[in-house]
Parts: C-alpha cells; structure tokens; sequence
C-alpha cells in the first residue's frame, strides 16, 4: 500500500490516542484488534480496513474525515439522537468529509505517481466494484473508473444533504427558505 495516502491518518491516530493516555493496548482492545496493528497504523506500516476505521472513529469519538484529514467539523463535535434529521444531516456531511478526503488523498497520490495497481484495485475494491470488472480494465481504465466513482460517491452524499436540509429545515436558518419555496408561491397565489 501506498504510504503517502494515509500520513495524516498515522499521525492523527497517535496524537487523539495520547490525549487520551492509553496506551496503543488500550486502544487496540478497545477497537478490537492487536496492539501491532495499532502500532502499524500509526507507523504508516499498514492502512486498515473500512470497518475497522470506522471502529477507530467510533472509539475515539471522531469522525473519519477527522482521521484522515485532521479537519474537525463543528457539527461532528454535536450529539443529535439517531433518527433525527439533524443526526441525518450531520452524518451526510461527515461521509462528505471523508469521501472528499479520500478523494484528495488518491488525487495527490495520483499526482506524484505513487499510486501502484494494487493501490487502484483496494480502492476499486472499498468500493465494492466486482472483481470482474476490476480485472477487465487497464491501468488508465481503473484510475478512471475509481475516479468516476468518488465522484459518485460525493454526488449522492451532497444529495443526501441537499434532501435533508430541504424537506426536514434541518437548522433555523432555512425556516426563511418558504418565503422563496416557488412551489408553495404558487399554491398562495391561487
């Protein structure tokens, strides 16, 4: 695996694991793997898997995108209950997050041609692409499809947004929105 893709993963995960004073065991015990793992994370030795990122985010109460990128989003430090349009709302954006993280991080990979086959095909392959397909295309082909796909990804996750904030008026600010809802004008007017 590539080790400029997930710099900034290594160092974050050390640095949220000693704010909290435990220990790379504590951790690892916590998230359900070895403490070497932990320690190869950290090292840039080895990435981990999409669930066990997600675990890590979970245990250390942030979001991927945090992980990844070292961003923190007012809304990710805020607890709204499942099921809320704010919760909604505030998970749509956190997957925005870390899909354009992820995004950058194959872009500059891409960019300093430190991006090998097997680098494309875990990707191609967190994104559940079939094998099939994957072994059908060539080099220019994977890396082509794997960004056609990121931008997929960021697409339906603005939409996700898009449709939370519209149809549930997620925060104060878009209770103003019905003075310009066209639709609802034109119900007025008749």
């Amino acid at each position: 695996m590539t080790k400029i893709i997930f710099n900034d993963f290594a160092r974050n995960l050390k640095q949220l694991r000693k704010k909290r004073d435990w220990s790379q065991q504590e951790l690892a015990d916590k998230v359900g793997v070895s403490k070497q793992s932990i320690f190869n994370y950290e090292n840039n030795k080895k990435t981990p898997s999409q669930d066990t990122l997600e675990k890590i985010a979970q245990v250390l109460k942030v979001s991927q995108g945090f992980l990844l990128s070292g961003t923190q989003d007012l809304l990710d430090s805020l607890e709204f209950d499942k099921g809320t349009p704010e919760h909604e709302y505030a998970q749509a954006r956190e997957y925005l997050a870390f899909d354009i993280g992820r995004r950058a991080l194959v872009t500059k990979s891409l960019e300093n041609s430190a991006f090998s086959i097997s680098d494309l095909e875990y990707f191609l392959d967190i994104y559940e692409v079939p094998s099939s397909l994957v072994n059908s295309l060539n080099y220019e082909e994977k890396i082509n499809y794997l960004k056609f796909i990121m931008n997929n990804q960021i697409e339906k996750s603005i939409k996700q947004i898009e449709k939370t904030v519209i149809q549930n008026k997620v925060f104060d600010a878009t209770y103003a929105w019905d003075y310009w809802d066209l639709d609802s004008k034109k119900t007025d007017s008749k």
